[in-house]
């Protein structure tokens, strides 16, 4: 699981911050969706 030091072309990098926006907004969501 270490291919993003091998590999430096961004790619994995974009993937990475991708899901972490994907995981922050559902967490957001089922949060604002629990309180409600």
């Amino acid at each position: 699981m270490d291919r993003i030091g091998n590999r430096g072309n961004g790619f994995e990098a974009f993937m990475a911050f991708m899901i972490g926006l994907a995981v922050i907004g559902a967490s957001i969501s089922i949060y604002f969706t629990g309180t409600n």
